[in-house]
């Protein structure tokens, strides 16, 4: 693939904007359904399976218990976006710059931030439901499992953003040069 046409370029940052904004949009969507549904919230507490519908819970509860099992939406939402603005930078041909490192770092960070959210999800749950009387006991935790892709993921896209923040403070530094 060795197009350098720069409208091939912007073609495929205008398809990939408009992907990302899809992708956001039904990601909204997806949760804001789900908060709506009657999913069951399942723990394993003393290997015995418990399990109570979302409806059934108080309605304060509710909305903190999906707090929890969407906070993972929201960093989905920011690396997202800053693919969005990565794309927006790309069609204006800025490339290689600290903005487009500083956009990479954002996911990397957002894609982090996810693997830890996924790992601590049955925790964070338990201990809200333990908290509030609805459970006796924190529920097990022999299926806690750290989430190495997310994170695998989220350290690649901040190893990029340190090379293109170095290539880019290199060549600013060559267009100094006399």
């Amino acid at each position: 693939m060795h197009n350098n046409d720069p409208s091939s370029v912007h073609a495929l940052t205008v398809w990939l904007r408009f992907l990302t904004g899809a992708a956001a949009i039904m990601t909204v969507a997806e949760d804001t359904l789900s908060f709506f549904t009657d999913k069951p919230v399942a723990l394993f507490i003393e290997s015995e399976l418990w399990t109570k519908s979302i409806s059934s819970f108080q309605v304060e509860d509710r909305l903190i218990i999906f707090s929890i099992l969407n906070a993972k939406t929201l960093l989905w939402l920011i690396a997202l976006y800053q693919i969005w603005r990565l794309c927006r930078l790309y069609s204006q041909t800025e490339f290689f710059t600290v903005r487009n490192a500083f956009c990479f770092a954002n996911v990397g960070r957002a894609l982090i931030g996810m693997a830890v959210v996924d790992t601590l999800i049955v925790p964070l749950v338990g201990a809200f439901l333990k908290y509030r009387g609805i459970i006796p006991q924190m529920p097990d935790m022999n299926a806690f499992m750290p989430e190495l892709d997310l994170l695998v993921a989220g350290l690649f896209f901040w190893l990029i953003a340190k090379i293109m923040e170095r290539a880019a403070i290199m060549r600013e530094e060559a267009d100094l040069t006399i």
